[in-house]
C-alpha cells in the first residue's frame, strides 16, 4: 500500500462484502474526483500488514481519526522527514519546488499542468528529506485524509498563498489549517511564503504582505492563540529570495545549527571573511551561515558562483570517461576568483554535498589564501565532527513507487569526495525523522575547536610575536601596563586568598565596597580632585553619557527654574509654577555644542534626538572654517553661545580626528563665574594625562579604556552641589514630563547612582579593579601626580611631531598645528605621491617590526599613532625611528 492512501467510511451505495465483516475502502486520492475505490476487509489488511511484515500486525486506524504524532512510533523512525507545500490551486507551488529542487529555469515553469495528485519527491543531498506537493483542489481536512499519515512525521508546513491574486479563501484555509497544527501537531514549523510578489511594485508588495500577516494573525488571536509561531517570506522564482526562504525554512529543522554558525563565525573572524555560507550544493540552499545579516546580492553572486564550478567541474574534471587522472589528486573542490573591486569569492568543497562559499572584500585576502585554505581545512574537519552520517552513499537509494528522486529528476553531479566524514567509506544512514532533518553526534565533542585553531589572515604576523616586542598604538580599547595584566590574572583566579576571583565575587560585598572606594580614592588623589567634586562609577561608555549629561542637565536646570519663580513669589500655586516653567521651555531652554571633531558632532545629534532640534544650538562647528573638514578649532570670537545655556559641551580630545583644546576656552570662563553655567567635559581620551581645571568643568566623564584600564567602566566627576539639586526634589520627573521633556531612565541618574555609591546595579568589579592597578602604578611612578604624567605625554608627542615635520615630503599632519593632539597623532603618508601605496607600505612596515594599530579610524583612513600614557617613551622612540627610515628609504 502506498504512503498516499487512507481509511474512509464506506458508502452506503457500494458494493457489499461477506456479513459480519468490518467495511473498509482504501482509497488514494482519486476517489475524491469520482473513481471507484477498493474494498478491502480488516483481514484482509491484516493479512497484507502481516505479509509485510511478519513481526508486525497493525489495525487500521479508525476513519478520518485526528491523532497526534507518536515519536516512538515506527513511522517516526523510518520515514523521511518531509515538506509539506499547501496552497490553493495556480499558487506556484509546482513551480516552487520545480525551481529549487529540479533546477528548472523560472520561464519552463509556465508550461507546468496543474498538480492532481499528491506529489512526493525525495530529495537525496546533504539530506534524506521529501517534499509533498499537495493539490490546491484537495480539502485537507475531508474525513477521506488520514491526517495522521499528512502530519505524523512532517517538518514543516509551507504554505504558498499567490500574492496577485484575490487571497481571502487561501488566508481562511490556512488559518483552518494552523489550528489543527497547533492543537494535534504543536511541533511543525509552519511557514508561510507570499509569492509572485515580482510583478508587484515595492509600495504595493508591502501593503500586501502586511495586510495577509494581519489577517492570519487577527484569526488565530481570535481562536485563542496569541503570537502563535508562524513565519512570513516575500518569496518569487524569477530571484533568488525563494531560496533565501527555503534555507530560513531548513535551518530551523537543524538540530545544530547554532553550533555550525559559532564555527563560521569563528571561521570569519579569524580569517576577515565579511559574509560566509556553506551551502547544498544541488539545491543552492544554504544551511548556515555566519550571524551577520545576509546581503541578497551577495547571496546571488556566490549561488551563481557555485553553478560556474559545477559546469567546468563536469566539463574538465578528472572524473570525465575520456580522461584518467595523472597523480594524486585534490580530495575536494576548490576555487577562488578576484573581483573588479578587488573582492574575493573563495570556495571550497567540504564533502560531497556541501561547500563553503565565503566573500571577502580585503585586497589583502588573495596573498593570504594559503591560510584560508588552511583554515576551511580546520573549519572541514570540525564539520566532519559535527555529522555522523556519511556524506557519500556506496549505494543509492532507489525512489519508491510514486516518487521522484533527484538523480531522475535533472539535478547535476556535483564533483563528489569518496571519503565519508569518519574516513572510512559510507554507509546508507539516514536523518532521523524525530529530531530533524540530520543526525547529530554530542556537542561536545565540538568542545575542542575554538579560535586557537584557526590561524588569523587580518593580522598574520602578529600570532608570532611576544609581548616584548610589541607598541600598540591602537586607539582603544588601548595597551595596559603588563605588570597590572600579570596582577589582574592572578586576582581573576584568586583574590586575596578567598578562593574565588575578582570577577566572582558579589558587588554587594565589603570586598566589592572597598575596590569600588579604593579605585575612586586614587583617582581623586592622582587628578587632585576638589572636595567640591565627587566620582561616579558608570556604564555605558562615552555614547551613554551623551544621553546622561542630556537628561540630568536638563533636570536640574528645571529645578533652578522652579526655585527662581518660588523666589519671586514664594505662594505661586502648583499649576501656576508649571505655566511660567513652560514658558520658559519654550523660550529660553538651550544646551550647546562645541563641534570640533566626530565626537562631539554625535553628541549634538544624540541631544538632537533626544530634546528636538530647536534646543539644541551648536555653537560653533570646525568643518566651517576648514573646507568641510575637521582639523581646526574656530576663534572663540566666531563662537555662538546662547545667552544662559543650560548646558555647553566640549570634547577635550577628539580621538578620530586628532584635535585637542591646547586650554580651557576664555569664552566659557566668563560663562561659568558669571552665570553658573554647567560646562561638561568628555576627557575619555586624554584623562590621567594632563590636568584638569574643575573649576571650570562641572561634569566630566571619561571611558576608561583609554588611560585607565580596560573597558566596562565609565567614571563621571560631578559637582556634589548638582548632585544634591537632582537628588533634593523628588517631583522633577512628574514636572518634567509635564513639561513635555525626556525623564532620565533610572541608570542614567546621577542621583540614584551617587546615592549607591556606584553600585546600583552590578557593576564589573573586575574593571573597576583594574583600573585601580593603574593608578597605583602612575601615583607610584610620579610623586608629582598627574602633572609628572603631563610632562611625559608632552615629551612623547614632541618627539612624533617633530619627526612628521621633518619630512614634509614623505608626511602631513592632519590637524591644524595650534591644535594637534597629544594622545592621537593623525596623519597621511604622501611619500611618491600615491597615498593609498604608500600607506599600505607603511602599514605593512610598521606591522614587520612590531609597530601595531596604527591604520587611522575607518570613517577618515590614513594613518593614527595613539600615544597614551601606556606607550612608553622607548615604544615612541621606536615609531620616531621608523618614520625617519620609511621617509629617507630609496
Amino acid at each position: 500500500m502506498g504512503d498516499e492512501y487512507s481509511v474512509v467510511p464506506r458508502p452506503s451505495n457500494w458494493p457489499n462484502v461477506p456479513p459480519g465483516q468490518d467495511r473498509l475502502i482504501f482509497s488514494d486520492t482519486s476517489i475524491l474526483l469520482g473513481d471507484r475505490a477498493q474494498i478491502k476487509t480488516q483481514a484482509q489488511l491484516n493479512l497484507e500488514t502481516h505479509l509485510q511484515d511478519p513481526q508486525r500486525i497493525k489495525p487500521a486506524p479508525i476513519a478520518g481519526q485526528i491523532r497526534p504524532g507518536n515519536p516512538n512510533d515506527n513511522k517516526f523512525r523510518d520515514s523521511k522527514p518531509r515538506l509539506l507545500l499547501m496552497g490553493l490551486r495556480r499558487s506556484g507551488k509546482s513551480s516552487i519546488s520545480s525551481v529549487v529542487f529540479h533546477k528548472m529555469p523560472p520561464n519552463e515553469t509556465l508550461f507546468l499542468e496543474s498538480t492532481t495528485r499528491i506529489q512526493k519527491d525525495s530529495i537525496h543531498s546533504f539530506m534524506d528529506f521529501q517534499v509533498w506537493d499537495f493539490p490546491g483542489q484537495l480539502e485537507l481536512l475531508d474525513p477521506s485524509f488520514d491526517l495522521e499519515e499528512v502530519f505524523g512525521s512532517l517538518g514543516a508546513v509551507v504554505w504558498v498563498i499567490d500574492a496577485q491574486d484575490d487571497y481571502v479563501e487561501s488566508v481562511v484555509r490556512l488559518n483552518r489549517t494552523i489550528l489543527i497544527i497547533m492543537q494535534y501537531y504543536p511541533n511543525i514549523n509552519i511557514e508561510v511564503f507570499i509569492h509572485k510578489v515580482d510583478a508587484l511594485a515595492d509600495e504595493y508588495r508591502t501593503e500586501v504582505f502586511q495586510d495577509i500577516v494581519q489577517r492570519i494573525s487577527d484569526d488565530l488571536s481570535d481562536a485563542g492563540y496569541e503570537n502563535a509561531p508562524v513565519h512570513y517570506y516575500l518569496t518569487s522564482i524569477y530571484d533568488y529570495s525563494v531560496f533565501e526562504a527555503f534555507s530560513k525554512v531548513i535551518q530551523k529543522l537543524i538540530p545544530q545549527l547554532s553550533t555550525l554558525e559559532n564555527l563560521i563565525n569563528i571561521l570569519c573572524n579569524n580569517c576577515g571573511f565579511d559574509k560566509c555560507y556553506l551551502f547544498d550544493v544541488l539545491s543552492k540552499i544554504y544551511i548556515a551561515s555566519d550571524t551577520r545579516p545576509v546581503d541578497m546580492s551577495c547571496y546571488e553572486m556566490c549561488s551563481d558562483y557555485i553553478d560556474v564550478i559545477v559546469d567546468i567541474s563536469e566539463l574538465f574534471s578528472w572524473e570525465h570517461p575520456d580522461r584518467k587522472p595523472k597523480g594524486d589528486q585534490m580530495r575536494e573542490a576548490e576555487s577562488h576568483v578576484v573581483l573588479q573591486n578587488a573582492s574575493m569569492i573563495h570556495l571550497m568543497e567540504m564533502n560531497k554535498y556541501l561547500c563553503l562559499v565565503s566573500v571577502i572584500h580585503n585586497p589583502d585576502a588573495n596573498e593570504k589564501k594559503g591560510l584560508i585554505d588552511m583554515n576551511c581545512r580546520v573549519f572541514q574537519d570540525a564539520l566532519n565532527d559535527i555529522f555522523s552520517r556519511s556524506w557519500d552513499q556506496s549505494t543509492e537509494e532507489q525512489p519508491a513507487d510514486g516518487e521522484t528522486s533527484e538523480g531522475a529528476s535533472g539535478h547535476r553531479a556535483w564533483r563528489g569526495s569518496k571519503r565519508s566524514p569518519g574516513g572510512g567509506r559510507s554507509s546508507n544512514r539516514r536523518g532521523n525523522a524525530a529530531v530533524g532533518f540530520v543526525h547529530i553526534i554530542n556537542s561536545e565533542r565540538l568542545t575542542h575547536f575554538s579560535s586557537s585553531n584557526f590561524v588569523s589572515t587580518t593580522q598574520p604576523d602578529t600570532y608570532t610575536m611576544k609581548r616584548e616586542d610589541v607598541v600598540y598604538l591602537g586607539a582603544g580599547p588601548a595597551a595596559l601596563p603588563t605588570d597590572v595584566l600579570a596582577t589582574a590574572a592572578a586576582a581573576l583566579q584568586n583574590y586575596q586568598d578567598t578562593g574565588l576571583g575578582v570577577a566572582e565575587h558579589s558587588h554587594r560585598s565589603q570586598l566589592a565596597a572597598d575596590i569600588v572606594n579604593n579605585m575612586k580614592a586614587d583617582l581623586v588623589n592622582f587628578l587632585e580632585v576638589p572636595p567640591s567634586h565627587e566620582v561616579l562609577i558608570m556604564q555605558g561608555g562615552g555614547s551613554g553619557q551623551f544621553d546622561a549629561t542630556v537628561y540630568n542637565t536638563i533636570s536640574i536646570w528645571v529645578e533652578k527654574q522652579k526655585q527662581q519663580i518660588l523666589q519671586s513669589k514664594a505662594d505661586a500655586s502648583e499649576a501656576e509654577v508649571l505655566e511660567r516653567l513652560q514658558q520658559k521651555v519654550n523660550s529660553e531652554l538651550q544646551i550647546d555644542y562645541l563641534v570640533t571633531g566626530s565626537w562631539s558632532l554625535k553628541a549634538s545629534q544624540e541631544a538632537a534626538r533626544l530634546l528636538g532640534p530647536d534646543y539644541v544650538n551648536v555653537a560653533s562647528d570646525a568643518r566651517k572654517v576648514n573646507d568641510g573638514r575637521f582639523g581646526k578649532i574656530p576663534d572663540e570670537s566666531t563662537w555662538k553661545l546662547s545667552e544662559k545655556p543650560a548646558m555647553v559641551y566640549l570634547c577635550e580630545n577628539e580621538t578620530v580626528d586628532g584635535v585637542e583644546f591646547p586650554s580651557f576656552p576664555k569664552a566659557l570662563e566668563s560663562k561659568v563665574s558669571n552665570d553658573g553655567t554647567i560646562v561638561v567635559g568628555d576627557f575619555s581620551s586624554t584623562i590621567l594625562s594632563r590636568r584638569i581645571p574643575f573649576e571650570y568643568f562641572s561634569i566630566v566623564f571619561f571611558g576608561a579604556q583609554k588611560n585607565l584600564g580596560s573597558t566596562g567602566i565609565t567614571p563621571v566627576i560631578i559637582r556634589k552641589d548638582l548632585v544634591s539639586l537632582l537628588t533634593g526634589n523628588k517631583n522633577t520627573p512628574e514636572l518634567i514630563r509635564k513639561l513635555g521633556l525626556p525623564v532620565s531612565p533610572t541608570i542614567l541618574d546621577y542621583s540614584v547612582i551617587a546615592k549607591n555609591n556606584s553600585l546600583y546595579n552590578t557593576l564589573s568589579i573586575f574593571d573597576v579593579f583594574v583600573a585601580g592597578q593603574v593608578l597605583k602604578k602612575l601615583l607610584a611612578s610620579f610623586p608629582d601626580k598627574v602633572h609628572g604624567q603631563e610632562a611625559v605625554a608632552g615629551r612623547k608627542s614632541a618627539l612624533l611631531y617633530d619627526a612628521l615635520d621633518a619630512y614634509p615630503e614623505a608626511y602631513k599632519v592632519v590637524p591644524d598645528k595650534s591644535v594637534r593632539s597629544r594622545m592621537n597623532i593623525c596623519f597621511r603618508v604622501t611619500k611618491g605621491g600615491n597615498v593609498d601605496e604608500a600607506e599600505k607600505a607603511f602599514l605593512k612596515g610598521a606591522t614587520d617590526r612590531g609597530l601595531l594599530g596604527l591604520k587611522g579610524h575607518r570613517s577618515v583612513g590614513g594613518i593614527r599613532a595613539s600615544n597614551y600614557n601606556a606607550i612608553p617613551e622607548s615604544g615612541v622612540e621606536k615609531l620616531a625611528a621608523y618614520l625617519k627610515e620609511f621617509a629617507t628609504a630609496a
